[in-house]
């Protein structure tokens, strides 16, 4: 916010002639974005939904667990709370997967069984 402030509005969105600028705005744009969303769409292929929904569900919690180690970050108890949360629903998603997988149903209508 003070950006906007302090900055007049012609340089305030603009990185001008500032080369190395744009090769990081560039590079930030193709490489996370373009690559981790092409990969994560492509594995949609060879995932069934449910994999890809769980990993999916799970990012946001690696992504806090990563910034702890690789950026020295720490969570507060929201934080942790919500993490705990997201894989209470992810274990309890694939356990519930698990036991219709292993139970399958009858396909035999109601009025059949008489």
């Amino acid at each position: 916010m003070a950006n906007v402030l302090t900055q007049p509005p012609q340089t305030f969105v603009s990185l001008g002639r500032a080369w190395d600028g744009w090769f990081i705005l560039a590079t930030l744009a193709l490489v996370p974005t373009v690559a981790g969303f092409g990969l994560y769409t492509l594995s949609l292929r060879y995932l069934p939904a449910s994999a890809a929904g769980l990993i999916a569900s799970l990012e946001p919690v690696l992504t806090a667990i990563m910034a702890i180690f690789l950026l020295k970050e720490w969570l507060d108890g929201w934080q942790w709370s919500g993490a705990g949360l997201i894989l209470v629903a992810v274990v309890l998603a694939q356990t519930e997967a698990e036991q219709r997988i292993s139970q399958p149903e009858s396909h035999v209508p109601a009025e059949a069984k008489g």
